[in-house]
Formats: C-alpha cells, sequence, structure tokens
C-alpha cells in the first residue's frame, strides 16, 4: 500500500522582511519550541477533552451497553474527516467518501432504531397496540396477567397474521442491521490506514 499523499498547494506566503528575519533567529525557534511544549500541547490536550465529555462522555457513552462504541467510532470518524478536509494532504474522493459512509452506519447502529422501525411498519399496518391487564390468582399466588392486541385485529387469524407479520419484519430488520455492521466493518478494515494526513 502506499503511504505517500501529494501535498496541498497553499500557495507562495508573501511574509515581510521582519517576519523573515525573525524566523530565522535562534530566539524564534526557542519561542516556537517552549510555547507549544509548555502550552500549545496542554491547551490541545484539555480542549479536546472538553469536547469528548461535551459529545460522548456525557450522555452517550455508557459502560452497561456496548453499543456505545459506535457513538465513539461516529465522534472519532467525524474529527478525521475533518482533520483529512482542513489538512496538508490530497485524498482521494473514494476514500473521503468512503469516511461519510463510516460516519453514516456508525450513526445509524449508535441509533439503533431498527426495531422501531419495524414496529412502526407493524402498527401502520394492524393499528396501535392495546395493553392491559386482569387479575391473576392460582393456588398462593397473586398477580396480574398481561393482555395485547392491535387495534385492527379482531380474529383469531388476524392476531396470528400479526405474530407472524412482527416475526418477519424483526428478522428483515436484524438481517438490516448485520449488514450495516459488516458494510462499516469492511469499510474500516479496506480504508482505515489510507485515513491520516
Amino acid at each position: 500500500m502506499i503511504r505517500s499523499k501529494a501535498l496541498k498547494d497553499w500557495g507562495t506566503l508573501k511574509k515581510g522582511k521582519l517576519y523573515s528575519w525573525w524566523i530565522e533567529t535562534e530566539l524564534a525557534s526557542w519561542w516556537y519550541n517552549f510555547s507549544w511544549n509548555y502550552f500549545g500541547k496542554y491547551r490541545n490536550a484539555l480542549k479536546k477533552s472538553y469536547q469528548w465529555y461535551r459529545d460522548v462522555f456525557l450522555n452517550k457513552d455508557f459502560d452497561f451497553d456496548a453499543t456505545s462504541l459506535y457513538t465513539i467510532m461516529e465522534y472519532k470518524l467525524k474529527r478525521v474527516l475533518r482533520a483529512l478536509e482542513n489538512g496538508h494532504a490530497h485524498h482521494e474522493e473514494v476514500e473521503l467518501q468512503a469516511l461519510k459512509l463510516a460516519i453514516k452506519l456508525s450513526c445509524k447502529l449508535a441509533k439503533d432504531d431498527y426495531e422501531m422501525r419495524a414496529w412502526n411498519l407493524l402498527e401502520r399496518k394492524w393499528g396501535e397496540l392495546l395493553t392491559w391487564t386482569t387479575p391473576y390468582e392460582k393456588d398462593d399466588f397473586k398477580g396480574y396477567e398481561y393482555h395485547s392486541r392491535h387495534e385492527n385485529v379482531n380474529t383469531e387469524e388476524e392476531k396470528q397474521q400479526a405474530w407472524d407479520d412482527r416475526m418477519k419484519l424483526y428478522e428483515a430488520m436484524e438481517k438490516i442491521k448485520t449488514r450495516d455492521k459488516r458494510w462499516l466493518y469492511g469499510i474500516l478494515e479496506k480504508y482505515l490506514e489510507r485515513w491520516w494526513d
């Protein structure tokens, strides 16, 4: 794999005589090294920490749910895209398109609303789900029994058809979710080492 990239042409920067003299002095070299080592690194680290806290950690990073990895991937890939677009090297359009697609897929997987999409299709066909409970008593056990049905389901045949439709939709959405995962992982495998500046 080729690891070199053509650099962008930033044009010739016209600097004055004073700047040209300054940049060649040892004092300038010392100043830039000093300011980067004592201010630049820490300011950059604090800025990135705050952005991580605000954009990911505050509401989206949960230790009890490994799918929040998709949120972290989305966040990081967005930062990489911004760095590549504003960076110094030229990038192939296909690489940037793959990166944008990876961001969309990781966002979609982070939202994880596949089941809701299936549920919305089901309610569109069979109506809203109605639920209720009835008291239940057997031997010494007392409790409640849960019941549900869609508002447009009136017969046992329709009830069975609604159940079959639900299972088919959930299976279809699970296949779409699996496809999106494979697609994302395939993009990462193919392009990850190309996304650098």
